[in-house]
């Protein structure tokens, strides 16, 4: 957060904001430590990286085991890895290792960035005790018409006591292994998958338990997929383009690694127009389908070996009244980052709910690998955060309620503005102007400029009322040589879209040049008095405060600043007390008769009711004790939350205020009313059944004055009518083109005004 500080003291914070670094790898895990458990089995502790090293928060940690050469550093076999997925955690029992083994153990810690560095490795030996490891021979002995391998292996040359027999674990890597117990030293295996890694796994054992194992694998030959590729799907992804999904064969029938597929995709009466596709990944895509027709796709794997057998053939039905595509969409840069895409619009008839906008940088016929974006109903879109100078290919579709509508034709456009102003910018912005200024095209010679603004803003106004207003497009037309044009007559902090456009001499249609633009704050619009609502036991005063409001800026405080009667002040309006004197005249108790401030609220939290002279402080101004002998006026200052200007505005004084005014009515307290709810009644709710004598005070004048009001104007309209007309005669000029019985109802018949019109006084033969 920030604040402000003058002088006299620190402002209030601003509203905090929360910043969070990105995360990052850690660093080593400190102090591992590994000690064997039993033959097979460690305990491995350690403890968190150090903090500044941390990068985030620990997820977990990978437990890093190696096995090692007795005489030196040198690794055996493949390393091993346990995960730890509790990042609270800092010991794990390691199990499934070697006797009589060495190993390297290490640690890293995990963020969400992945694995950090490593620990230094620790080294640990397992207990022994239990035969070593015999050796082993692997060789294939068919390969035709099925797979099938002999192992052999040899004594242990230590086996701590007498050799009982032997353990032989073996299966594909990476799954469940199958164990036999044998005492032979030799076994074969018939019937292994094709083109399958497998792992053969052979100890002695004796009385303490298995020995160290003896590691193989071996990769059995590879041959022909002896199944079709399986759940075969189609997903439709315009209404003309489909694309066709499926799964490799299973693995009993796969044979070996899958290196790519064959599709074939045809109308189901016409063979003779077979669209080939040849694919590495499980997926296919097929355009510019006919509507309502049906087509099959089939598929078949292939492994290094050889093809294996199509699968059955699916059908694909496509709609039929698909919406047509949309025709002349164009595509014009409009920035090095942004392009408008613009379109006819298709014939609806209600169908049609918006469109679907395609690009990509490499236009594959999968429309999945596009970026989309999908917009209401409307002629145009803008594409924008596009690659500098990249080409880019755009589409479009219509969209209705069942899906979308055909694929219009693709077109290319390279993010480079070339048709549009440049460097539009805005100068000397003020609350009611801004300056603007552009260069021309590069390509385009423009006929003239068009300039288009309009805004939508939205604020609370006096009453806490959200409003919102709508300001209508304007637009001006420049000349081809105008560079920088000025509009005046804005609103105050009112965020403006601004267009500049340039017309060419066809007058066809040219995306704009866009900004935005946000006109300075301004002082808040005059707000109401504050007005009194009675005094509370004789010690305090009950008021009701306005509220300003945010419509030319959001207001930061509110200030509810007390004036006691005095000759100094009584001439003085509320704009003309300075804030720096008002803040000081709070901090003195000296003088009991100069303006202060009672009260300082932050933004909108204006109560709707105060009580004056209440003792109590608000952000560390006093709200202090009335003096039943004196009479004070309030205002209300609003102070805009702006760090350029002292923007503010303040309310006309209250009515005097004092002790001995009447006291409150009973009741509850009035509430600000509330904007949801829609009432007749008065927004200060007061009791009809007090027989409280000022009340005779307040109505009685009232109606006085509305009988003297409707006397003086009965008055006024009897004179009114007794008065003659003084208007010159105008039957000379009106009389020949009237009728005789219409000029002759309209001629006056008052004896009186017949003498005024034929005997004219000087004054009035010579007013004109």
């Amino acid at each position: 957060w920030v604040l402000a500080g003058t002088s006299v003291g620190d402002g209030p914070p601003s509203y905090p904001i929360t910043v969070r670094t990105h995360e990052d790898v850690p660093g080593d895990p400190q102090d591992v430590k590994v000690q064997a458990i039993n033959s097979t089995a460690i305990h491995v502790q350690w403890k968190p990286p150090v903090e500044k090293e941390r990068n985030g928060i620990i997820r977990g940690y990978h437990i890093h085991v190696q096995e090692t050469k007795e005489e030196g550093k040198s690794l055996l076999n493949e390393p091993m890895r346990f995960d730890v997925l509790d990042g609270a955690a800092l010991e794990l029992n390691v199990s499934g290792l070697q006797p009589d083994t060495k190993y390297a153990v290490q640690v890293a810690a995990l963020t969400r960035k992945g694995d950090g560095d490593r620990s230094q490795p620790v080294s640990v030996k397992t207990p022994g005790g239990v035969p070593n490891r015999p050796t082993v021979n692997l060789k294939i002995l068919e390969r035709e018409p099925e797979v099938s391998i002999e192992l052999e292996w040899t004594r242990p040359t230590m086996t701590y006591g007498e050799l009982l027999g032997y353990r032989l674990r073996y299966g594909v890597k990476e799954n469940p292994l199958k164990e036999e117990l044998t005492k032979a030293t030799s076994h074969k295996i018939s019937q292994l998958e094709r083109g399958v890694e497998y792992e053969f796994r052979i100890a002695g054992k004796n009385n303490i338990g298995f020995g160290q194992e003896t590691i193989k694998y071996l990769l059995t030959p590879e041959g022909p997929p002896t199944g079709p590729p399986a759940n075969l799907s189609h997903r439709f992804q315009t209404p003309d383009v489909v694309c066709v999904t499926w799964d490799q064969p299973s693995r009993a029938d796969r044979n070996g690694q899958v290196t790519h597929y064959d599709v074939q995709f045809h109308k189901k009466s016409d063979q003779s127009t077979i669209m080939d596709r040849n694919t590495t990944v499980t997926r296919a895509v097929f355009s510019n389908l006919e509507e309502s027709a049906e087509y099959v796709f089939r598929v078949r794997a292939h492994t290094r070996a050889g093809a294996g057998p199509w699968s059955e053939r699916e059908p694909v039905t496509t709609d039929r009244d698909i919406v047509r595509a949309p025709m002349g969409v164009r595509a014009v840069a409009t920035s090095d980052q942004s392009v408008e895409v613009w379109w006819e619009t298709v014939p609806s008839r209600g169908k049609i709910i918006g469109y679907q906008l395609y690009y990509t940088m490499t236009a594959v016929e999968d429309l999945d690998e596009w970026q989309q974006k999908t917009v209401a109903l409307t002629e145009s879109a803008d594409l924008v955060n596009l690659e500098k100078y990249a080409q880019y290919a755009i589409a479009v579709a219509a969209r209705t309620k069942n899906g979308k509508g055909r694929l219009s034709e693709k077109v290319t456009v390279k993010v480079k503005p070339e048709d549009v102003p440049l460097s539009l910018r805005a100068h000397e912005v003020s609350t009611h102007s801004m300056t603007l200024t552009w260069a021309p095209p590069i390509r385009l010679n423009p006929n003239n400029y068009k300039i288009s603004y309009d805004a939508v803003k939205e604020f609370v106004d006096s009453q806490g009322i959200t409003q919102t207003q709508v300001v209508p497009r304007r637009t001006v037309l420049l000349d081809p040589d105008t560079r920088s044009h000025t509009i005046n007559e804005l609103s105050p902090f009112t965020t403006y879209n601004v267009n500049v456009s340039a017309i060419p001499s066809d007058h066809t249609y040219r995306p704009p040049t866009r900004i935005t633009v946000t006109t300075q704050m301004a002082a808040p619009q005059p707000m109401v008095k504050p007005d009194f609502y009675g005094v509370v036991n004789g010690e305090e005063i009950q008021v009701i405060l306005p509220q300003a409001s945010e419509e030319y800026g959001p207001i930061n405080t509110y200030y509810l600043c007390v004036v006691p009667e005095d000759k100094m002040n009584m001439h003085k309006n509320p704009d003309q007390f300075q804030l720096d004197e008002l803040v000081t005249n709070s901090k003195s108790n000296k003088n009991d008769r100069v303006p202060y401030i009672a009260a300082k609220f932050p933004q909108r939290n204006i109560p709707y009711t105060f009580h004056l002279g209440s003792g109590e402080a608000y952000e560390n101004f006093v709200n202090r004790k009335l003096d039943r002998t004196m009479r004070y006026r309030i205002f209300v200052r609003a102070i805009v939350d702006t760090p350029y200007k002292h923007l503010f505005t303040s309310s006309p004084f209250s009515e005097p205020l004092s002790l001995d005014m009447r006291e409150v009515p009973p009741g509850d307290p009035p509430r600000r009313p509330n904007p949801n709810i829609l009432t007749d009644i008065s927004e200060v709710s007061v009791n009809r059944n007090t027989e409280e004598a000022g009340m005779v005070w307040v109505i009685g004048p009232i109606i006085a004055a509305l009988m003297l009001s409707i006397f003086l104007v009965l008055l006024f309209l009897i004179k009114k009518r007794r008065q003659p007309c003084k208007s010159p005669d105008q039957s000379a000029v009106t009389r020949p083109l009237m009728s005789g019985e219409i000029a002759t109802s309209h001629a006056p018949k008052d004896p009186v005004e017949m003498r005024r019109l034929k005997f004219q006084t000087p004054g009035m033969i010579s007013h004109p």
